[in-house]
């Protein structure tokens, strides 16, 4: 049986955010996606996230990035253009221990944090597959 951290955040709810949330909750990890501070978000909202090939479907537990405590596993699946201001509101609730995972499309991603991060352990990754969600949160 694989260990995990006790809290996994993704940060970026798309096609790359979504499929990993789906891939690793199906695995038994503890997934959090994190989401813009909005008005609409309800407190304890969750997506129902399924694979476009309909083989993997879960629930994922969702909260603003206000929100967010405790993460042990970041991971950054935003647009590049969205990284800087998406780590400003992230950036308090990361500790020295948390290591943030890069999976986006686009080359710009460590030039673009590495003032924002500055000792924080960070990995570059790629994703070759996306998820969608299935209806609005609930």
């Amino acid at each position: 049986m694989t260990e995990y951290p006790k809290k996994i955040a993704i940060l970026g709810a798309g096609a790359i955010g979504a499929a990993l949330a789906v891939t690793l909750s199906a695995h038994n990890a503890p997934i959090t996606l994190l989401l813009k501070a909005h008005p609409s978000l309800p407190k304890d909202a969750t997506f129902n996230l399924i694979t476009p090939d309909k083989a993997l479907q879960q629930t994922i537990h969702c909260q603003s990035t206000q929100e967010a405590k405790n993460i042990d596993w970041l991971i950054v699946s935003t647009k590049c253009h969205d990284l800087p201001q998406a780590l400003i509101d992230i950036q308090p609730h990361l500790t020295p221990e948390t290591h943030v995972f890069f999976i986006q499309n686009g080359l710009d991603a460590l030039t673009l944090t590495q003032p924002l991060l500055g000792q924080a352990r960070c990995t570059l990754c790629a994703c070759f597959f996306g998820a969608y969600q299935r209806d609005a949160h609930t």
